[in-house]
């Protein structure tokens, strides 16, 4: 049996143009090493892909000045594609912020903007939600007999937008 395998390592890192010491950006739930299995194609047809929404977020960006929420990967041979989308649960009262379609996650790439516009405000630049986690893969891509496990480390950063 042949399986895509990914192993997501998370971690948080919180960077501000100036410093501001109420921000927090915070598991809530989850946010452990996760594994998502693409088990085999039926055949002449793709894989399914796997899905995870286990970990859940809250973030405070008291920054003084709109803020977003950033993305990035480290991922040394990667293999296979993984995307994140975050789904907001809740904001604070009278905030309003962009949230962006889901992001491919690659390895090295350039912080990728999951949330923006988060307002500043005693209440407005709170917030919760939910990271949804997508692994693909492809028949073309080979599987994890032929080139091992895709493993993720992942950053979230909290940034001054």
């Amino acid at each position: 049996m042949s399986l895509y395998r990914f192993i997501l390592l998370l971690l948080i890192s919180i960077t501000a143009v100036q410093a501001a010491e109420a921000q927090r950006l915070e598991f809530v739930s989850g946010g452990g090493p996760i594994t998502l299995e693409i088990s085999d194609a039926p055949a002449g047809d793709e894989p399914v892909d796997a899905t995870d929404e286990g970990t859940a977020i809250f973030w405070d960006a008291d920054l003084g000045t709109a803020a977003k929420l950033v993305v990035s990967t480290i991922s040394p041979s990667q293999h296979f594609r993984l995307f994140v989308a975050l789904r907001v649960t809740s904001y604070g009262s009278g905030s309003v912020a962009d949230m962006n379609p889901e992001v491919e996650l690659v390895d090295g790439m350039f912080d990728a903007d999951l949330l923006t516009n988060i307002q500043p405000g005693p209440r407005s630049q709170q917030g919760t939600g939910t990271l949804q986690y997508r692994a693909s893969a492809r028949v073309g891509d080979g599987n994890s007999t032929i080139h091992g496990d895709d493993t993720h480390t992942i950053t979230y950063t909290l940034l001054a937008q």
